[in-house]
């Protein structure tokens, strides 16, 4: 590709790229996934970026840094947020899961117990 179009080549296959991690969610882990996809995102912006800056919209110097710092900004804030919203999908996930644990075990708790019914009753038919 010629070197003025890849900006935009990389912005559309960053763009697909987000939609690919947010609906397959690749890893078992959900703050992988809300990582990966932060990281998908943070592509997509830095690729935008590249081609609003290879398009010649920013001219001068102080338009240029204030691009750059609003990127480091940017890019900060979504691996903070991502950062937190793994966790917050970690915690529900262990809480899911201790929950399915516990059904599981009063399950087995009340299996054995309606077996030892079924068994008495059983034993006084015959």
């Amino acid at each position: 590709a010629p070197l003025a179009g890849r900006p935009i080549i990389g912005c559309g296959l960053a763009a697909l790229s987000v939609v690919v991690f947010q609906n397959a969610e690749p890893y078992h882990d959900p703050a992988t996934n809300t990582l990966a996809l932060a990281a998908q995102w943070q592509l997509c912006i830095t690729y935008f970026l590249a081609f609003a800056l290879s398009s010649g919209s920013f001219k001068t110097e102080r338009s240029l840094f204030t691009i750059g710092v609003s990127l480091l900004v940017v890019n900060l804030v979504i691996v903070a947020v991502a950062l937190v919203m793994g966790i917050a999908k970690n915690r529900e996930k262990e809480m899911t899961d201790d929950a399915i644990f516990n059904l599981r075990r009063q399950l087995a708790i009340e299996k054995s117990h309606d077996k030892a019914k079924f068994d008495a009753a059983w034993d006084g038919l015959v």
